[in-house]
């Protein structure tokens, strides 16, 4: 059964939520799928931390971040944006 995760779920993921961890690690990578548009919504976000003024804690943490990200989206299918995907 294919799973499509939303970006709260994606968040928590990233943000370890135990149960989100837990229940993920139940299921099959293979079938588990996300959207450019949660992509797009996660990195959007991760970049406007990375635009604010930081010290250098902050700064190697939301480094961080956006690496786990990267690594996330890398290790799951990415469904696009087409014509079949937008609101009417």
């Amino acid at each position: 059964m294919p799973y499509v995760l939303d970006t709260n779920a994606i968040r928590a993921f990233l943000d370890r939520d135990i149960r989100v961890v837990a229940r993920l690690s139940t299921i099959d990578p293979a079938a588990i799928f996300v959207t450019i548009v949660s992509f797009e919504e996660t990195t959007r976000g991760q970049d406007a931390t990375l635009n604010r003024q930081l010290d250098e804690a902050r700064l190697i943490r939301a480094y961080a971040d956006l690496s786990r990200a990267l690594a996330y989206f890398a290790s799951v299918n990415v469904l696009a944006y087409d014509v079949n995907s937008g609101a009417s």
